[in-house]
């Protein structure tokens, strides 16, 4: 479930990425009329914008745009512009290493005796780390999200009347696919060692009595 969330939201980060001033048109960060800005309706994405009626589409960071620069709170849409593709590629890390992991427990927490349980531990390690990788990439998200908003919220207060084009939106429920991913991955981390304590316990009770039944022969 966790690698399955994991992926869902690394797709909506990619789709983000390739919004306006990318492939995907539909999907950008907010729209401002053309009354506004002189020369036609403008599309903004979090990597640059597009002028809609002249499909005019540039790369270059809000702050370049004479209107834009104005409105919008520059620093917060710079970090818009680098937190959120760090998230992307932090998400791509968070995936290898659940893949990793996956291939690396189905080994790992096979116990078949007591010389399993220092195996088993660590795995267990392992997918602690993972979660702190998770994790960190659950922030990143946030971060993109929380700063995304406040930008888009800077051009409204600054009378831009601003409509959102689902990008802030899309991020917000990518990062809610990554903390269900991090809440679904400690949960299954917590029944593991439960079933591997259980195990555990198993084994000793029967070296012991093993040990019993050879000390009454001897």
């Amino acid at each position: 479930v966790a690698l399955a969330l994991s992926t869902l939201s690394l797709l909506l980060l990619v789709l983000v990425l390739l919004s306006v001033p990318g492939p995907i048109k539909g999907l950008y960060w907010f729209q401002v009329d053309g009354q506004h800005t002189g020369s036609g309706p403008l599309k903004s994405g979090v990597l640059g914008w597009c002028e809609t009626d002249t499909s005019n589409c540039t790369y270059a960071p809000l702050s370049d745009n004479g209107y834009l620069s104005t409105k919008i709170n520059t620093g917060e849409a710079l970090t818009v512009r680098m937190m959120l593709p760090l998230a992307c590629y932090w998400a791509i890390v968070t995936l290898v290493s659940w893949v990793l992991l996956l291939v690396v427990a189905k080994v790992g927490y096979a116990i078949r005796d007591l010389d399993s349980i220092t195996r088993h531990l660590r795995v267990a390690v392992m997918e602690a780390c993972v979660l702190c990788i998770t994790l960190f990439g659950n922030v990143l998200c946030w971060l993109a999200f929380g700063f995304g908003r406040n930008a888009f919220l800077s051009v409204q207060n600054g009378g831009g009347n601003p409509k959102s084009g689902q990008a802030m939106e899309t991020t917000a429920v990518a990062a809610l696919m990554s903390l269900l991913s991090f809440f679904f991955a400690i949960w299954g981390l917590h029944l593991r060692l439960r079933a591997a304590q259980k195990h555990w316990k198993e084994e000793a009770v029967m070296v012991r009595r093993r040990s019993m039944a050879l000390s009454a022969q001897g």
